[in-house]
This record gives structure tokens, sequence and C-alpha cells, in this order.
């Protein structure tokens, strides 16, 4: 059921106009972890975990944030 909502989701968004960018990548043992700047439906940034098993991915964990305008940003660092 999610995939399909995600599929539509996708649908949904105007031809050309979302973009990845994937800031880091970290490897440790069978984990990858990636650090992710996504535009869809505005400013995001993602950070993914995947457990690698054979050379295939056998467990995904994700989290998924808007970033806020820069006006209201904690601090000046940024998220990358």
């Amino acid at each position: 059921m999610a995939a399909l909502a995600s599929g539509k989701l996708l649908q949904a968004l105007p031809k050309d106009s979302a973009r990845v960018n994937t800031a880091r990548v970290f490897q440790d043992g069978d984990l990858v972890l990636a650090h992710t700047d996504y535009d869809f439906f505005g400013p995001k940034v993602g950070f993914d975990i995947f457990r690698f098993e054979n050379g295939m991915i056998a467990k995904h964990w994700d989290t998924i944030e808007t970033l806020p305008p820069q006006s209201e940003w904690k601090n000046q660092n940024g998220k990358f």
C-alpha cells in the first residue's frame, strides 16, 4: 500500500521538478549510511541506512525532514 501511495505522489510532481543530491555516504561493515539533499514539493534533508546481505539490500531505514526557511534556523550551520 505504501509503495502505491509513493508512486502516486511521485507522479504528481511537475516534470523535471524533483532533485536529489547525495551529500555523503559512509560504509561500516554491512551498513551503508547516506545523507541526502532533496527538493520535491520543497527542500528536504534525508538520512538513509541500508543493511546489505550477499550484495543486496536486506533492510532499509530512513527519515526525511522538511527544511525550514533559513530565517528560522536555530544556527547557521545548515544541514549539510
